[in-house]
């Protein structure tokens, strides 16, 4: 009677070589034990042949199992369904508008990912939202360099909002150099494209360097959309007779409209101008009433004038 037993020693120096506990190495002794050996060990006068011939078999079919293994892991991965691409179908400014949504929510990480995205596309609103994530630390850890960087990239594609902040960053040397030039430039591309307030910071530029007919020029831009600290320095221009002959009425004008806006300074002048007859008839009543407008914003002087008139 024969027996395998070459085939019995293959499979245990099998598993003494490479042997763990996973289902894949049982796998491989019982494919071993299955293979037939044509010639036992009483038939062959060399024992140690069988043993090399079976022990190469087992190898050979654990070298197999291991590419099938491979393969059936990749085909697996490859039927697996695609990841679902959330902006799938969306322009950039529907993603921005999202994003933007998120913000309002104070959802950060999820506005900075939206606008990360569309900036990618080189949307320039993208860009702009980016910048003020970096600048702000929404979202993301802040970063002056990289929220100068967003803000140029937007503001060359002329997104006005870009271009009033990176003047800003060059007027206040924020994550850049301090450059009053460059500042007056991207101001002025920001105030030509509508930016009241850069119109109103180039007014406060030109007045400093005593260029009051660009000043008169930008302080107007901005008061004819009510800005009120332009309004109340447009009227005091003319007041003084700066950039413009004095205009004493259009100083009074001015200067009404921007007490009527909340300007303390505006409200205390114009207690003057009521109270002595400077570009309107002369009225107490209005005066006082303005002075004490302006004592109740926080003006001293209109608080010691009260308090001289015994009318605290």
């Amino acid at each position: 009677m024969a027996h395998h037993h070459g085939v019995g020693k293959a499979c245990d120096d099998g598993a003494q070589l490479g042997h763990h506990d996973g289902p894949a190495q049982l796998g491989n002794c019982a494919i071993v034990l299955s293979i037939p050996v044509p010639i036992s060990i009483h038939e062959h006068k060399n024992s140690k042949k069988i043993t090399i011939f079976a022990f190469v078999m087992c190898l050979k079919m654990k070298y197999a199992i291991v590419l099938l293994a491979a393969a059936v892991v990749l085909t697996a991965r490859a039927q697996q369904p695609a990841a679902v691409d959330e902006y799938a179908g969306l322009t950039d400014e529907q993603i921005v508008h999202r994003g933007l949504n998120y913000a309002s929510a104070k959802n950060y990480a999820e506005a900075y990912r939206c606008f990360s995205r569309a900036a990618q596309h080189g949307y320039d609103v993208a860009q702009f939202n980016l910048g003020q994530c970096y600048r702000l630390g929404h979202g993301v850890k802040p970063d002056t360099l990289k929220a100068v960087d967003y803000y140029k990239m937007a503001a060359m594609q002329g997104q006005e909002e870009a271009q009033y902040n990176l003047a800003e960053c060059y007027m206040q040397g924020y994550g850049v150099q301090r450059d009053s030039i460059e500042a007056e430039k991207w101001y002025r591309k920001a105030a030509e494209l509508g930016v009241t307030e850069a119109a109103f910071k180039l007014g406060l530029f030109y007045a400093s360097t005593g260029n009051y007919g660009q000043a008169l020029k930008y302080y107007r831009q901005a008061a004819d959309k009510d800005h009120p600290e332009a309004t109340y320095n447009l009227g005091m221009l003319y007041f003084n007779g700066q950039g413009a002959g004095r205009d004493l009425r259009t100083a009074f004008v001015l200067l009404k409209r921007a007490a009527t806006l909340g300007v303390v300074d505006a409200q205390y002048n114009l207690a003057l101008c009521y109270g002595k007859g400077l570009g309107t008839p002369v009225n107490r009543d209005m005066a006082l009433h303005w002075l004490r407008e302006a004592a109740r914003g926080g003006d001293a002087s209109a608080r010691q004038a009260l308090k001289t008139m015994g009318l605290q």
